[in-house]
């Protein structure tokens, strides 16, 4: 008897992260992740005192000014028409693409010149995760296979069932993988969860008994 599939979203959410890359505090480990296309700000300065900042992406300098100038004739031409600067510090980047990943130094000095911080961050860009998927293959023998497809970066995967995480009474032990295998005659709401760095999302399903599918096909 030839195995029945059934691909089911019934229900679906997802949230991209509001990215905010706090350069104000000196660390070791500074490391950042931007969602393509979407915003990314960069958290320069917590003053709004006079400072000169500096803020390169390798030997590229992407802002160079004292704060109350016009800091748009100081911008790079890569990043004119989607940039801007506020007045509390933040930089904003918008539509954030591949090549914006990378070492990032930032330094501030203050009004006589002499050096306030100086702070690298590593950037990484991901894409965003994409609404999962479902499909449901019923076993010969009453097992049921469930596979969870999504597109993104450095996806990471795990699943619950009725509200609750999976454990091995109701399936086998590969929780964080896409594709599960549930024993027989396992019934109930089923969702997967999918996530990286700067996004999530999650799609829901409630499983049908797959006994009861093999008996309708049968009785057809």
């Amino acid at each position: 008897m030839t195995p029945l599939i059934i691909i089911v979203l019934v229900l679906t959410t997802a949230e991209v992260s509001a990215t905010i890359c706090n350069l104000t505090e000196e660390s070791r480990d500074n490391q950042c992740y931007g969602a393509l296309g979407e915003s990314l700000s960069f958290q320069l300065t917590a003053s709004t005192s006079d400072e000169k900042i500096t803020l390169k992406k390798g030997a590229k300098r992407i802002l160079n000014f004292k704060t109350g100038e016009d800091w748009r004739s100081k911008l790079h031409q890569d990043y004119v028409n989607r940039s801007e600067f506020f007045n509390n510090g933040t930089f904003r980047l918008d539509k954030v693409i591949e090549e914006d990943c990378g070492d990032y130094q930032l330094e501030t000095y203050n009004s006589e010149g002499a050096m306030l911080h100086k702070v690298n961050m590593l950037l990484e860009i991901q894409a965003p995760v994409s609404e999962p998927v479902l499909s449901h293959l019923c076993l010969h023998h009453g097992e049921s296979v469930v596979t969870c497809s999504s597109e993104g970066d450095d996806l990471q995967y795990s699943w619950t069932l009725n509200g609750q995480n999976l454990t091995r009474s109701v399936a086998n032990d590969h929780y964080q993988s896409s594709v599960i295998i549930l024993k027989s005659d396992v019934t109930g709401t089923l969702t997967c969860m999918v996530q990286n760095k700067v996004s999530s999302s999650n799609s829901t399903i409630d499983l049908p008994a797959c006994q009861a599918l093999y008996e309708f096909c049968m009785k057809k």
